[in-house]
């Protein structure tokens, strides 16, 4: 639930009779500017929040603790690592195997993003390989050859307008 009071935003979490106050406006402030920028000092973040830089390491070390930062990472062009094309794949999988097909295909080293979606017992699959006859052996050799597999269907990625992973707004 969002309470919204006059230029300031709390999320709250409803626990019965109790609300409990999972983060304030500063929080937030916290999470969209380690968002952008997760090297971000301390003492970089104090300044723009106006809070000392020893309450902003424990405000993040305390949203890391409860989960709400899950963790810190870079994000990298994959054509600069030699990566040229990035795919979404629908792998739709026998339900009784789609656990045990998530954990292969997650163990991928090409592979970033494993979803398991609702209706067709499938998986939302996003992965990264040098050019389509890669992507061609990767589906053939090693995603068909997965126990439980049915069907792959792919879609590349011409363009991308926006990736973020912030849900912060």
């Amino acid at each position: 639930m969002i309470n919204k009071q006059t230029d300031h935003l709390s999320l709250i979490v409803n626990q019965g009779n109790i609300a409990e106050r999972v983060m304030d406006d500063i929080d937030l402030k916290i999470c969209r500017i380690l968002s952008d920028n997760c090297r971000a000092s301390f003492a970089e973040i104090a300044r723009e929040v106006h809070i000392s830089r020893m309450a902003v390491r424990e405000r993040v070390m305390n949203l890391y603790k409860r989960g709400v930062i899950q963790k810190f990472t870079i994000l990298i062009d994959s054509k600069k690592i030699g990566l040229d094309v990035a795919v979404f794949l629908l792998v739709k999988v026998k339900p009784q195997e789609l656990d045990n097909v998530a954990k292969i295909l997650a163990e991928h080293p090409n592979v970033v993003i494993v979803y398991a979606t609702t209706g067709l017992n499938a998986l939302h699959v996003h992965a990264f390989v040098k050019n389509t006859t890669a992507l061609e052996k990767f589906i053939h050799n090693e995603i068909y050859t997965i126990p439980g597999v049915v069907e792959v269907e792919s879609n590349i990625l011409l363009k991308r307008y926006k990736s973020e992973r912030s849900m912060l707004v």
